[in-house]
């Protein structure tokens, strides 16, 4: 998608290597949008207790896989990881699929 002023004016040359707070409010917001709508439920399903399906995500089975992949976990807006641990979150393993509505 590209913005107005990139229609404009062009966009912008991408040569920032480090991750910035603006960036990181970005890949935080894309990521906690994703853990409300349930997109992690396939890789980390929570249950539903009548037994019928699953319900969600599971905050516990998430934060320990992602502790056990040496991932950052929990996230922090406020507090910009290290690029490469970004990185590492958010190209690790194939785990986000499309919310079931």
């Amino acid at each position: 998608m590209a913005y107005f002023s990139e229609r404009e004016k062009g966009p912008k040359p991408r040569t920032i290597e480090e991750i910035t707070p603006s960036a990181w409010k970005g890949i935080w917001s894309i990521i906690h949008a994703r853990l409300e709508n349930g997109s992690f439920g396939n890789a980390f399903p929570d249950q539903c207790p009548d037994g019928r399906g699953v319900v969600g995500h599971s905050p516990a089975l998430m934060e320990a896989s992602a502790q056990g992949h040496g991932i950052i976990w929990p996230l922090d807006l406020d507090q910009v990881p290290d690029t490469l641990e970004v990185m590492d979150l958010v190209v690790s393993e194939n785990c986000v699929h499309t919310a079931l509505t």
